[in-house]
């Protein structure tokens, strides 16, 4: 699956909303698509934050509900996001706080693999790819903050 990459430091949330739509099998496009949910999710580009979290929240109902049955939990367990995300028909999103410690990054997890112990993570901050495989003791080490968990319907 192509995926969409990050387009500018604060425009993770409505990125990784994109990329969960995508991967739950729906058309989007960054031209098509982009200004519509970033304006649902509160994103304005160059305001050096990122959207507030109950307008996440909103556009992850308004976008996602239908195909999805979402879950929204605090702090997650890393045990518990892997067993999650290991069915083919889980999915995740996750907001965790950067090495800096003052700001945050959204993020959409695509699956772990247990016998590599490597998440497949979209628009992980630092890789190089829009695609990565994150080692499990690197995940393990990042503070997640908030994370929703999505089965397929």
């Amino acid at each position: 699956m192509r995926y969409i990459r990050q387009l500018g430091e604060w425009s993770c949330a409505p990125v990784c909303i994109m990329n969960a739509m995508k991967w739950s099998g729906q058309h989007v496009t960054t031209k098509k698509d982009f200004h519509r949910i970033s304006k649902t999710c509160g994103y304005v580009p160059r305001t050096g934050t990122g959207p507030p979290l109950i307008e996440i929240n909103k556009a992850i109902k308004r976008y996602l509900a239908k195909q999805y049955a979402v879950r929204r939990i605090r702090n997650v367990k890393i045990g518990e996001l892997a067993e999650h995300v290991s069915h083919v028909d889980r999915s995740a999103m996750l907001i965790y706080v950067l090495p800096d410690a003052t700001n945050l990054h959204m993020v959409f997890v695509e699956n772990y693999d247990p016998d590599e112990k490597i998440f497949n993570i979209i628009n992980f901050e630092g890789a190089d790819k829009t695609y990565a495989s994150i080692p499990r003791d690197v995940v393990v080490e990042i503070r997640k903050t908030f994370v929703w968990l999505l089965r397929k319907r």
